[in-house]
């Protein structure tokens, strides 16, 4: 699997869960993040957080 079919796959994952009603999201720096992150941010219609500690991003308002 080449790094275009990943994409490929994160990108319609992340349309789906936008269809479904995701307005937001709250990313957290990370190498594993990475690739959620970036095309988190790409999508027009979803509005991207970034917070510096994946522990209490969970209470970020």
């Amino acid at each position: 699997m080449n790094m275009g079919e990943r994409t490929y796959y994160v990108s319609h994952f992340i349309d789906e869960l936008y269809q479904n009603g995701l307005e937001h999201v709250v990313v957290s720096p990370g190498s594993r993040s990475t690739p959620l992150a970036m095309t988190f941010a790409e999508h027009p219609s979803i509005k991207e957080w970034v917070h510096f500690d994946e522990r209490s991003s969970a209470f970020l308002r």
